[in-house]
């Protein structure tokens, strides 16, 4: 029984040694351990453009789309509610008219002077907006522009 017993004994401090002891070739270089892949975050959600925030920018008329005459009109709208509306004209050179607009809901109310003495109002509804079109109508004409900068 002495001698199962020193067995054990014998058995357990070799373990226990070899345990302590590192492997042999643990000193050599490892091979580099694939980079782990982070996980991206998920996207955050961004809320879409309301039409406001969408009007803003410049706006040049499609002439090839709409049953007007004009060509190269072009519509600014700032943030602040200020308008610039530029008409080419061969004769004289660009008419450049400001004043301000208003949007509620789709309707935009444009007050601009038309020359010294003339204010001029109009009432379009905007039909179709996106980052890159719109579609103005007064119920008789379409006006389809093209974005041209925000």
């Amino acid at each position: 029984m002495r001698m199962a017993h020193a067995r054990i004994l014998l058995l357990a401090a070799a373990i226990l040694t070899l345990s302590l002891v590192p492997a042999v070739g643990d000193d050599a270089p490892k091979a580099p351990s694939k980079p782990r892949r982070e996980v991206a975050p998920p996207p955050r959600e961004v809320a879409p453009k309301t039409m406001g925030e969408l009007l803003v920018g410049t706006w040049k008329v499609d002439s090839k789309k709409t049953n007007l005459k004009i060509d190269n009109v072009t519509f600014e709208f700032s943030e602040d509610g200020a308008l610039t509306l530029r008409i080419p004209d061969a004769n004289i050179g660009p008419k450049i008219h400001s004043g301000m607009y208003r949007l509620r809901d789709n309707v935009l109310e444009l007050n601009y002077q038309q020359s010294r003495f003339i204010d001029e109002k109009q009432i379009l509804i905007i039909k179709s907006i996106d980052n890159r079109s719109l579609i103005l109508t007064n119920n008789v004409d379409r006006l389809f522009l093209d974005k041209l900068t925000k």
